[in-house]
């Protein structure tokens, strides 16, 4: 019987990766802590401004409040695609309190089809589609991945 629950409890535990949507186009969008306006942007850093994908409105003026935007190159969509829906990240999310500074958004013909808000510090992101709205805590290897992508 011990067993029996042990392996349920195992079974509860292990949640599968997250399933992303297919992209051609992935932005990266970084807060630029010099040029920011930090009293505009609590919202946006505690991601309370973003919760779905029809938020492109706060998107749309993230270079006005202090955001640099970039392309990542096509070239590490796989790998930053393989880094955010490991099954080595977990749904433990105890690290620290996240403050995104980095958001991804992932286009499909120009359209956004989701949303990765990262808090490169406490390893967490959240992320979020159509579909979809996961809360994931990267292991320390996946981080430090995701950051040398986005450098």
């Amino acid at each position: 019987m011990a067993f029996l629950w042990l392996f349920l409890c195992f079974i509860s535990c292990n949640k599968k990766p997250i399933s992303v949507v297919n992209f051609d186009e992935l932005i990266h969008y970084k807060v630029d802590s010099l040029a920011a306006n930090k009293k505009e942007l609590t919202a946006i850093l505690s991601g309370e401004a973003i919760e779905t994908i029809a938020d492109t409105l706060v998107i749309n003026q993230f270079t006005e409040l202090g955001f640099v935007r970039s392309l990542v190159d096509k070239s590490s969509h796989k790998k930053v695609k393989q880094v955010l829906t490991s099954n080595q990240n977990t749904t433990d999310n105890s690290k620290c309190m996240p403050i995104y500074r980095d958001f991804l958004i992932l286009k499909k013909q120009n359209k956004t089809v989701g949303i990765f808000k990262v808090c490169l510090e406490c390893s967490q992101f959240n992320y979020i589609d159509a579909f979809t709205h996961e809360e994931r805590l990267m292991n320390d290897e996946n981080s430090l991945i995701l950051k040398k992508l986005l450098e």
